[in-house]
């Protein structure tokens, strides 16, 4: 049987382990598409749940594929730049820029700012990118 292709998926709308019920739309989409696909995980997360939550991160929180990180931005102003700050957020988190660069094919879930930070990034990465 042939290797499945790898594809990341980037995406905000992605259960959290706080948050086990959220986006579970998004979620069936994404097990949909794994029966076609290896797919790993870029979750942006608002650094302020990201440092509340984050020992239950290092419990065990974290699921097999998955990396959550911490998106920092300005709350409640500049919210046209978001994807910048998201883009830098990838970039001093090292480990979801280590994961773009080795992958082939992004899915971005959300046209902003997902998908405008990951535009920004594609230099970086060289792989081929979708906007849902």
């Amino acid at each position: 049987m042939a290797a499945k292709p790898g594809l990341l998926v980037f995406t905000n709308l992605y259960p959290l382990p706080w948050q086990p019920g959220r986006a579970t739309f998004n979620y069936q989409q994404y097990q949909a598409l794994a029966e076609y696909y290896d797919i790993e995980f870029l979750v942006p997360v608002d650094f302020r749940a990201w440092f509340r939550y984050l020992p239950m991160l290092l419990r065990g929180g974290r699921r097999l594929g998955v990396c959550y990180f911490p998106f920092f931005y300005i709350p409640g102003v500049l919210r046209g730049l978001n994807s910048f700050f998201l883009a830098m957020s990838v970039i001093l988190c090292v480990k979801p820029l280590l994961r773009l660069r080795r992958a082939q094919t992004v899915l971005a879930s959300f046209a902003y700012p997902d998908g405008v930070a990951c535009a920004w990034l594609q230099p970086l990465g060289r792989y081929r990118l979708f906007i849902q």
